[in-house]
C-alpha cells in the first residue's frame, strides 16, 4: 500500500541530501518545489502585500496538491522533500513577527480541500538543528545567500524569524507523536538514512493527520 512520508527542517540541515540517499537506495522520492521552479526566489520574495502573499500561499498549495497526486501514485513509500509543513511554519513565523493573516488563509484552504478529501499533512520526519547551524550551512554554501531575497534581513528573514520557525517545526513535530520522527540532523548522513527507513515502515497507510490537529497544536496552549 502507498504511504506518503516527508522530510521538514530548516534551509540547509541536509532535507535534499537525505532524500538524495534515499533515492539512492532505491526508494522513491520527490524532490522539493525549489528544484522544480527557476522562478521560486522571487515568488518567496518576503512581503506584507495582502494580495501578494494571498497569491503566493495559494501558488504554493495548488503546487502542493499536484506533488501529493504524484506520490499517491507510487506504491510503497515515497518520500517527500518538504510539503506543506514548511509554508505552515515560515506564515506562522511571518504572523507572530509582522501580524499579517496568512495561517489562517492556509488553514481554511486546507480544510476545504480536507473536506473534498484531498488531504496534505502526511507522517512527518523533522531534521532538527540549531538555527545558527543552519543559517552558517546556508551562508557556506552560498556566500551571496544574505543579498538573496529570501534570506536579506531587509526583508524580515531574520535569525528572530527563523527561531520562530524553529519553534513551529518542534511544536508540530511534538503534537504529532507516533506520526512524526525527530532526529537531529547532526547525525551522520547514514544513521539518518537508517532510522527513516526503519520508522517509515512502521507507519500505517492508513492514518489521517488532520487540519484541525494542527490548529490545536499552534494555537491551543
Amino acid at each position: 500500500m502507498n504511504q506518503v512520508c516527508v522530510i521538514e527542517g530548516l534551509g540547509a540541515v541536509g532535507k535534499s541530501k537525505l532524500v538524495n540517499c534515499l533515492g539512492s537506495k532505491g526508494l522513491d522520492v520527490i524532490k522539493e518545489i525549489s528544484e522544480e521552479e527557476s522562478n521560486i526566489e522571487r515568488i518567496q520574495m518576503f512581503s506584507l502585500d495582502y494580495l501578494r502573499s494571498r497569491a503566493v500561499n495559494e501558488w504554493f498549495i495548488q503546487k502542493e496538491v499536484k506533488r501529493m497526486y504524484r506520490a499517491k501514485n507510487y506504491k510503497g513509500i515515497v518520500f517527500l522533500d518538504r510539503c506543506i509543513y514548511s509554508q505552515i511554519a515560515y506564515n506562522y513565523a511571518k504572523d507572530q513577527l509582522y501580524g499579517s493573516a496568512e495561517v489562517p488563509f492556509i488553514f481554511s484552504r486546507l480544510e476545504e480541500l480536507e473536506n473534498k478529501g484531498i488531504g496534505l499533512l502526511p507522517p512527518m520526519i523533522y531534521l532538527s538543528a540549531p538555527v545558527n547551524y543552519s543559517m552558517k550551512k546556508m551562508r557556506s554554501r552560498n556566500k551571496n545567500v544574505e543579498r538573496r531575497s529570501i534570506y536579506n534581513k531587509k526583508y524580515g528573514y531574520t535569525e528572530e524569524f527563523f527561531m520562530f520557525i524553529k519553534q513551529t517545526y518542534d511544536r508540530i513535530a511534538k503534537g504529532l507523536e507516533g506520526d512524526s520522527l525527530k532526529l537531529s540532523a547532526l547525525q551522520d548522513l547514514g544513521d539518518l538514512t537508517e532510522s527513516v527507513i526503519s520508522w517509515s515502515g512502521r507507519i500505517l497507510p492508513s492514518q489521517k493527520i488532520k487540519i484541525s490537529d494542527i490548529q490545536t497544536m499552534l494555537y491551543e496552549r
